[in-house]
């Protein structure tokens, strides 16, 4: 029975590797020089005080690919919710890298909310049903996920903030 069990570790661990490597070959096949760019103009400022870049690169990407949703948007998402900070709280309470607000979403397992891999399959499924819900309008699927009404004079609506950059306020 252990040589049995053994031998089914060592198979689900073949059919793993195998699949990385498949993984592996599908990113080489997409603009992963957007990521390569992005992270260049991000690096500088941000690899020094995270050192998880990499994985969550990596997770963000696969998350995105995983549920339809367009690698570099979400990223941008990422970006503007948590700065990279898989340990980012908000001001209601939401969690980790995509913000997750619980209360909204009671599937959401809090005590699993900064999780990097966790956290971005979750805010990947919300931006891809936001998306379905906007018809496939990235603005106004960037509108949903964010949840926020009406902005006070002076904002930048989310959906421009996340593809334009993290500013908030416009320039005067």
């Amino acid at each position: 029975d252990q040589i049995k069990d053994l031998e089914k570790k060592i198979a689900l661990k073949d059919a793993d590797l195998r699949e990385a490597l498949f993984d592996l070959d599908e990113i080489k096949g997409t603009p992963i020089e957007y990521f390569m760019l992005y992270r260049k103009a991000t690096l500088a400022r941000f690899e020094m005080i995270e050192p998880r870049w990499d994985r969550i690169m990596e997770a963000s990407w696969r998350a995105a690919k995983k549920n339809g949703v367009a690698p570099d948007v979400f990223i941008g998402v990422v970006e503007h919710e948590s700065f990279f900070n898989p340990d980012a709280i908000g001001t209601r309470g939401e969690q980790g890298l995509a913000q997750i607000y619980a209360p909204a979403w009671p599937q959401f397992d809090t005590n699993r909310g900064f999780e990097i891999e966790y956290n971005l399959e979750f805010g990947t499924m919300i931006f891809a049903s936001c998306m379905k819900q906007a018809k496939g309008n990235i603005r106004e699927a960037l509108r949903l996920y964010n949840g926020r009404g009406e902005l006070p004079e002076g904002m930048i609506p989310y959906p421009d903030r996340v593809l334009n950059g993290r500013t908030m306020k416009r320039a005067k």
